[in-house]
């Protein structure tokens, strides 16, 4: 149990915290030196991917680039500090990205294995470091890998989420990422409703994240 900063605004922590703790875990714990690389969000439409975007952005990533399905979703977060937005099957801007060190991988599976094989061929220095970071499996659990995409190139495949992070990790990082949401450095989009309402609205799917309150 942690307490909240003063200026916190519960139903915002409680739409946020999720979301926001896989690409913070993922950045802050797995990833290494973040200030002045090259981030890609692979998944970038949902909560997750959303709020790792601005993650990755205020921890001082000097490029990142949100990979999407949705292309208005994926267009619009630009405005959330995406530096470049591209849909998920344009092969040729994907090549076209500037090389890139970190990624953050919300959807696995197939497309995830041809988003991967495109940056590596696209690489100039194949031997420069990739760190791909597994965080959720939207696409399928399982990924078509050649072998020769960890024999011939930099990359580094990691996981990243209960299981390979700690207690220690988590009892760390939370007051920290509880801090940041409470400053409004990155924000999901919430609707909040009495609990009163709660059968009525627990089916609704929207852009929004809904918060059920006393």
């Amino acid at each position: 149990m942690f307490p909240l900063p003063a200026n916190a605004d519960p139903a915002q922590i409680a739409a946020s915290v999720n979301p926001a703790m896989a690409g913070w875990m993922a950045l802050h714990v797995k990833a290494g030196q973040v200030v002045g690389k090259r981030v890609l969000v692979l998944g970038a439409t949902g909560a997750a991917g959303t709020a790792a975007v601005q993650i990755a952005k205020t921890m001082g990533a000097s490029h990142v680039a949100a990979v999407g399905r949705n292309p208005d979703k994926v267009a619009a977060l630009s405005d959330l500090g995406a530096d470049t937005t591209v849909q998920l099957d344009d092969n040729i801007a994907l090549a076209a990205l500037p090389p890139t060190d970190i990624v953050l991988d919300f959807l696995w599976g197939e497309p995830s294995a041809t988003v991967m094989m495109t940056l590596l061929k696209a690489q100039r220095d194949h031997a420069a470091k990739l760190t791909w970071i597994e965080i959720g499996g939207a696409a399928g659990p399982t990924l078509p890998l050649p072998a020769a995409a960890l024999r011939s190139t930099g990359l580094t495949l990691v996981g990243s989420g209960q299981g390979s992070l700690t207690l220690a990790d988590y009892q760390r990082e939370l007051p920290a990422l509880f801090t940041a949401l409470a400053a409004g450095k990155f924000v999901t989009p919430t609707t909040v409703l009495p609990l009163s309402q709660v059968h009525d609205h627990w089916q609704d799917r929207g852009a929004a994240r809904l918060v059920f309150q006393p």
